[in-house]
Protein backbone atom coordinates (compact mmCIF):
# COMPACT_ATOMS: atom_id res chain seq x y z
CA UNK A 1 0.00 0.00 0.00
CA UNK A 2 1.59 3.28 -1.08
CA UNK A 3 1.72 6.45 1.02
CA UNK A 4 -1.20 8.19 -0.70
CA UNK A 5 -3.50 5.17 -0.29
CA UNK A 6 -2.56 4.87 3.38
CA UNK A 7 -3.30 8.55 3.97
CA UNK A 8 -6.70 8.32 2.32
CA UNK A 9 -7.61 5.15 4.23
CA UNK A 10 -6.51 6.76 7.49
CA UNK A 11 -8.69 9.81 6.85
CA UNK A 12 -11.72 7.68 5.99
CA UNK A 13 -11.32 5.49 9.10
CA UNK A 14 -10.92 8.58 11.28
CA UNK A 15 -14.17 10.06 9.95
CA UNK A 16 -16.02 6.79 10.58
CA UNK A 17 -14.52 6.63 14.10
CA UNK A 18 -15.80 10.15 14.84
CA UNK A 19 -19.27 9.19 13.60
CA UNK A 20 -19.38 6.02 15.71
CA UNK A 21 -18.15 7.99 18.73
CA UNK A 22 -20.93 10.52 18.13
CA UNK A 23 -23.47 7.66 18.11
CA UNK A 24 -22.00 6.44 21.41
CA UNK A 25 -22.50 9.91 22.92
CA UNK A 26 -26.12 9.96 21.75
CA UNK A 27 -26.72 6.54 23.28
CA UNK A 28 -25.12 7.68 26.54
CA UNK A 29 -27.40 10.72 26.67
CA UNK A 30 -30.40 8.46 25.97
CA UNK A 31 -29.35 6.15 28.81
CA UNK A 32 -29.08 9.10 31.21
CA UNK A 33 -32.51 10.38 30.15
CA UNK A 34 -34.12 6.96 30.53
CA UNK A 35 -32.52 6.41 33.93
CA UNK A 36 -33.76 9.77 35.18
CA UNK A 37 -37.27 9.12 33.85
CA UNK A 38 -37.45 5.69 35.51
CA UNK A 39 -36.17 7.10 38.79
CA UNK A 40 -38.80 9.84 38.62
CA UNK A 41 -41.59 7.33 37.90
CA UNK A 42 -40.52 4.78 40.52
CA UNK A 43 -39.78 7.35 43.19
CA UNK A 44 -42.40 10.04 42.76
CA UNK A 45 -45.39 8.88 40.71
CA UNK A 46 -48.38 7.73 42.81
CA UNK A 47 -49.96 4.29 42.37
CA UNK A 48 -53.51 3.13 41.85
CA UNK A 49 -55.31 -0.19 41.53
CA UNK A 50 -56.25 -0.86 37.91
CA UNK A 51 -58.52 -3.60 36.58
CA UNK A 52 -57.60 -5.33 33.35
CA UNK A 53 -60.33 -5.34 30.72
CA UNK A 54 -58.37 -7.27 28.11
CA UNK A 55 -54.79 -7.96 27.04
CA UNK A 56 -53.58 -8.91 23.58
CA UNK A 57 -50.27 -9.92 22.09
CA UNK A 58 -49.13 -7.79 19.16
CA UNK A 59 -46.36 -8.36 16.67
CA UNK A 60 -44.82 -6.30 13.92
CA UNK A 61 -42.27 -6.97 11.18
CA UNK A 62 -40.53 -3.59 10.70
CA UNK A 63 -37.46 -5.12 9.05
CA UNK A 64 -39.20 -7.77 6.97
CA UNK A 65 -37.86 -6.39 3.69
CA UNK A 66 -34.32 -6.82 5.07
CA UNK A 67 -34.98 -10.30 6.40
CA UNK A 68 -35.01 -8.94 9.96
CA UNK A 69 -36.79 -10.14 13.06
CA UNK A 70 -40.09 -9.63 14.82
CA UNK A 71 -41.22 -7.08 17.42
CA UNK A 72 -43.55 -8.38 20.15
CA UNK A 73 -45.45 -6.45 22.82
CA UNK A 74 -48.54 -6.67 25.03
CA UNK A 75 -51.35 -4.10 24.90
CA UNK A 76 -53.75 -4.03 27.86
CA UNK A 77 -56.95 -2.06 28.32
CA UNK A 78 -57.29 -1.05 31.97
CA UNK A 79 -59.77 0.87 34.11
CA UNK A 80 -58.87 2.71 37.31
CA UNK A 81 -59.85 5.67 39.45
CA UNK A 82 -57.83 8.67 40.66
CA UNK A 83 -59.36 10.94 43.28
CA UNK A 84 -62.80 9.42 42.69
CA UNK A 85 -62.61 10.10 38.93
CA UNK A 86 -62.80 7.09 36.60
CA UNK A 87 -60.15 6.65 33.92
CA UNK A 88 -59.44 4.12 31.20
CA UNK A 89 -56.31 3.63 29.15
CA UNK A 90 -54.48 1.25 26.86
CA UNK A 91 -50.99 0.36 28.02
CA UNK A 92 -48.20 -1.04 25.86
CA UNK A 93 -45.51 -3.18 27.40
CA UNK A 94 -41.84 -2.89 26.56
CA UNK A 95 -41.27 -4.08 22.99
CA UNK A 96 -39.03 -7.07 22.42
CA UNK A 97 -37.21 -7.11 19.09
CA UNK A 98 -36.35 -10.71 18.38
CA UNK A 99 -34.49 -12.45 15.61
CA UNK A 100 -36.31 -14.40 12.94
CA UNK A 101 -36.27 -17.39 15.29
CA UNK A 102 -38.23 -15.38 17.87
CA UNK A 103 -35.35 -15.35 20.40
CA UNK A 104 -34.91 -12.25 22.52
CA UNK A 105 -31.60 -11.35 24.20
CA UNK A 106 -31.57 -9.42 27.48
CA UNK A 107 -28.41 -7.63 28.65
CA UNK A 108 -29.75 -6.75 32.10
CA UNK A 109 -27.72 -7.75 35.12
CA UNK A 110 -24.51 -9.74 34.92
CA UNK A 111 -25.53 -12.69 32.69
CA UNK A 112 -26.83 -12.43 29.14
CA UNK A 113 -30.28 -14.01 29.09
CA UNK A 114 -31.95 -15.45 26.00
CA UNK A 115 -35.67 -16.11 25.97
CA UNK A 116 -38.50 -16.85 23.59
CA UNK A 117 -40.56 -13.68 23.55
CA UNK A 118 -43.90 -14.99 22.26
CA UNK A 119 -44.48 -17.79 24.81
CA UNK A 120 -43.16 -15.52 27.57
CA UNK A 121 -45.68 -12.78 26.78
CA UNK A 122 -48.54 -15.22 26.14
CA UNK A 123 -47.87 -16.75 29.55
CA UNK A 124 -48.15 -13.31 31.15
CA UNK A 125 -51.50 -12.74 29.42
CA UNK A 126 -52.80 -16.10 30.66
CA UNK A 127 -51.82 -15.21 34.22
CA UNK A 128 -53.60 -11.84 33.93
CA UNK A 129 -57.10 -12.53 32.57
CA UNK A 130 -59.84 -9.87 32.48
CA UNK A 131 -60.70 -8.75 35.99
CA UNK A 132 -57.14 -9.06 37.32
CA UNK A 133 -55.98 -6.12 39.42
CA UNK A 134 -52.63 -4.44 38.75
CA UNK A 135 -50.89 -1.73 40.73
CA UNK A 136 -49.99 0.96 38.21
CA UNK A 137 -48.15 4.24 38.49
CA UNK A 138 -49.53 7.33 36.82
CA UNK A 139 -48.30 10.82 36.05
CA UNK A 140 -49.63 13.14 38.79
CA UNK A 141 -49.77 15.96 36.27
CA UNK A 142 -51.74 13.76 33.86
CA UNK A 143 -53.66 10.96 35.64
CA UNK A 144 -54.90 9.61 32.31
CA UNK A 145 -51.34 8.48 31.48
CA UNK A 146 -50.50 5.35 33.53
CA UNK A 147 -47.43 3.23 32.86
CA UNK A 148 -46.26 -0.36 33.14
CA UNK A 149 -42.98 0.84 34.68
CA UNK A 150 -42.41 -0.99 37.94
CA UNK A 151 -45.08 -3.67 37.40
CA UNK A 152 -42.77 -6.63 36.70
CA UNK A 153 -39.83 -7.68 34.55
CA UNK A 154 -41.97 -8.95 31.68
CA UNK A 155 -44.12 -5.97 30.73
CA UNK A 156 -41.44 -3.55 31.94
CA UNK A 157 -37.88 -4.25 30.80
CA UNK A 158 -35.37 -1.68 31.98
CA UNK A 159 -33.83 -0.35 28.72
CA UNK A 160 -30.81 1.22 30.41
CA UNK A 161 -28.55 -1.89 30.64
CA UNK A 162 -29.05 -2.60 26.93
CA UNK A 163 -28.36 1.05 26.07
CA UNK A 164 -25.20 1.03 28.18
CA UNK A 165 -24.09 -2.13 26.36
CA UNK A 166 -24.60 -0.27 23.08
CA UNK A 167 -22.47 2.63 24.37
CA UNK A 168 -19.65 0.23 25.28
CA UNK A 169 -19.81 -1.53 21.89
CA UNK A 170 -19.86 1.73 19.91
CA UNK A 171 -17.01 3.18 22.00
CA UNK A 172 -14.90 0.07 21.43
CA UNK A 173 -15.55 0.19 17.67
CA UNK A 174 -14.67 3.91 17.53
CA UNK A 175 -11.45 3.33 19.48
CA UNK A 176 -10.47 0.41 17.24
CA UNK A 177 -11.09 2.40 14.05
CA UNK A 178 -9.13 5.35 15.43
CA UNK A 179 -6.15 3.12 16.31
CA UNK A 180 -6.15 1.54 12.86
CA UNK A 181 -6.35 5.00 11.27
CA UNK A 182 -3.41 6.20 13.36
CA UNK A 183 -1.36 3.15 12.42
CA UNK A 184 -2.04 3.77 8.73
CA UNK A 185 -1.14 7.45 9.07
CA UNK A 186 2.10 6.53 10.84
CA UNK A 187 2.93 4.03 8.15
CA UNK A 188 2.32 6.63 5.46
CA UNK A 189 4.63 9.15 7.15
CA UNK A 190 7.35 6.53 7.64
CA UNK A 191 7.38 5.48 4.02
CA UNK A 192 10.27 6.99 2.05
CA UNK A 193 9.22 9.24 -0.76
CA UNK A 194 10.85 8.51 -4.09
CA UNK A 195 11.81 11.54 -6.12
CA UNK A 196 11.79 11.28 -9.86
CA UNK A 197 14.88 12.55 -11.59
CA UNK A 198 14.02 15.17 -14.17
CA UNK A 199 14.42 13.97 -17.72
CA UNK A 200 17.70 15.12 -19.28
CA UNK A 201 16.97 17.73 -21.90
CA UNK A 202 18.50 17.06 -25.30
CA UNK A 203 21.65 19.00 -26.06
CA UNK A 204 21.18 21.96 -28.37
CA UNK A 205 24.82 21.85 -29.58
CA UNK A 206 25.27 20.85 -33.18
CA UNK A 207 28.27 18.61 -33.68
CA UNK A 208 30.91 20.11 -35.94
Amino acid sequence: MDSLTRTRASGALTLVAYFVAFCAVLLALAAIGRRRHRAQVLGHWPTTAATIGSCDLHRDYPFQSDGGGIVFWIACKVAYAVGGEAHSATLDSTTRHTGRSGTYITFGGSPVVTERAEPLLRGWIRRHPPGTTLTLRYDPANPSAPTFIGVDGIVDVDPVPGTVTGVIVFTAIAAGLALIGRALARGASDQPTTKREPNAEPSSEVPS
